[in-house]
């Protein structure tokens, strides 16, 4: 009939989400989950990238747990304080740089990479590359805002050190003007860093490429120190890159749960910050409206009074010094008992992980027999290890590596989270 309606009834649904699909379980939450509901006394939950205590608790800092919750400070201060803890006190880099407040470290960089997606979307944008292993979610983060994004090798697997020569020939040969995403320190999941001299090496490289830095700064203290770690990143700033360095307070601080992080856009000069800022407030205002304000409340107070701050570097230091000793027992024990392979790697590098050469079959072995939660890649948190279980863990790992079914590759799945 004609002029007949032939739109949709007014009760029938638009299925507007049809093409909505349910993702991949993320493994390392459903192996947190998994651990959670292990009630066994002789679990060993070493997939999540918290720090334990030696009594296997998330820990709560000095400085976070003494202080009066009744102080309130704003954010401006907030955004200084956390930029000299990145920069320096007196660093020069300062008065280009545009900070944020973020939902913590992936909130960083979700932002980080939306910015970029924003002010580069009319003339094409760049492709984005990343070392492998790496955090997986580079890949979700980046691909989510528009961006093509590949991976370069990074670490040897079987070798278990960082190949140099390999990542550096990939950043070579990338197309110019790429966004390099960079882990600054204690890098997840292997934990092998560059040298200073690898640093200035790539930092060269780059600046011929004309390719981007994105640092991504997650563990930033937990390696060497707040300032040694910081190496990186100071010296491509020093070298007048514009840059972007991704800030959380998760692990070094300790406040997982209240998501806090910063993002710094190190400008080419300070005529860029109106601009850069607007630019942010207006992607904040368009995602969440406003940041959370406790968890910056908590940073404001502890880097805002000396004693708290020297209190919090020396708590650091502490957790560092254990980090190293519970590696040292670890190669000490796989050499007592002969464990095939070498195992000195562990003693070499600096942080939360460890990337194991355990296969994936060994990962749920160890979960399904032990109690035992690694992370299908063989990434083992090593602070949630202490001296009550180390011995029974490398004895386990050790029967596990001389079955003869098993396989000691874990390849480069890439499986990992924070």
């Amino acid at each position: 009939m004609a002029g007949e309606n032939k739109s949709r009834p007014a009760n029938q649904p638009r299925n507007m989400f049809k093409a909505a699909k349910v993702s991949p379980a993320d493994p390392v939450l459903a192996l947190k989950l998994r651990a959670d509901a292990d009630d066994s006394p002789l679990k060993l939950d070493l997939g999540a990238g918290v720090y334990r205590n030696e009594s296997g608790q998330y820990h709560e800092y000095r400085a976070i747990a003494k202080q009066q919750y009744e102080y309130s400070t704003g954010t401006p201060e907030f955004r200084a304080l956390a930029a000299q803890v990145v920069f320096g006190v007196e660093s020069p880099i300062l008065s280009r740089t545009c900070s944020v407040q973020t939902i913590s470290g992936s909130g960083s960089v979700h932002l980080g990479a939306a910015l970029l997606g924003h002010i580069g979307r009319g003339k094409g944008l760049p492709k984005v590359y990343y070392g492998a292993p790496g955090w997986n979610n580079y890949l979700n983060v980046f691909r989510h805002v528009g961006f093509e994004v590949e991976t370069l090798p990074y670490y040897n697997v079987q070798r278990h050190e960082l190949d140099f020569e390999a990542y550096l020939a990939g950043v070579q040969m990338a197309p110019d003007n790429s966004i390099m995403i960079l882990q600054g320190c204690s890098q997840n999941p292997t934990c092998a860093d560059m040298t200073p001299e690898q640093w200035r090496l790539l930092a060269e490289v780059m600046k011929k490429r004309g390719h981007f830095p994105f640092f991504d700064i997650a563990y930033h203290g937990l390696a060497d120190g707040l300032d040694d770690d910081a190496y990186s990143w100071r010296y491509f700033a020093d070298m007048g890159f514009e840059m972007i360095v991704c800030q959380s307070f998760s692990k070094n601080m300790g406040l997982y749960g209240e998501r806090v992080g910063a993002l710094h856009v190190v400008c080419s000069g300070a005529h860029l910050l109106p601009g850069v800022e607007s630019e942010l407030f207006r992607l904040i205002r368009s995602e969440y409206s406003t940041n959370p304000l406790f968890g910056a409340r908590l940073v404001t107070i502890v880097l805002s009074d000396p004693e708290m701050r020297l209190d919090w570097e020396v708590e650091l230091g502490e957790m560092r010094a254990r980090l190293k000793g519970l590696r040292t027992i670890l190669v000490s024990k796989f050499k007592e008992l002969e464990t095939p392979g070498d195992w000195g790697f562990i003693g070499r590098e600096k942080g939360l992980f460890a990337v194991l050469p355990l296969s994936p079959e060994i990962c749920r072995e160890l979960a399904d027999k032990h109690h035992i939660y690694i992370v299908p890649n063989g990434r083992i948190n090593i602070s949630g290890l202490n001296s009550q279980s180390i011995a029974r863990f490398c004895e386990l790992v050790d029967a596990a590596l001389r079955r003869p079914m098993t396989s000691m590759s874990n390849g480069t799945n890439g499986v990992n989270g924070r």
